[in-house]
């Protein structure tokens, strides 16, 4: 696979981009310190949330993502945002 041509233009999607915003919200907790679960859930939120209100988040994302996303503002628990189908 690494003699593979990467796609020209590059293909970025809204898994491309709820995966650096992952990445971002990972970066953020271990700012803090010891990367525990716990201080993962606020900026991973934080970031969630950004990317679903974000200009760029135009890839169309699916309906289960976005009501995820959309539920994590509200609720103080994040596994109450969780979505199936």
């Amino acid at each position: 696979w690494r003699q593979m041509a990467l796609p020209t233009p590059a293909i970025v999607t809204d898994d491309t981009q709820m995966t650096i915003a992952l990445g971002r919200g990972i970066r953020t907790a271990m700012d803090s310190g010891l990367l525990t679960p716990e201080r993962l859930v606020d900026p991973v939120r934080r970031e969630f949330i950004a990317w679903y209100h974000s200009p760029e988040n135009n890839r169309a994302p699916g309906n289960t993502c976005l009501t995820a996303c959309r539920m994590l503002e509200s609720s103080p628990v994040w596994q109450q945002a969780s979505q199936t189908g």
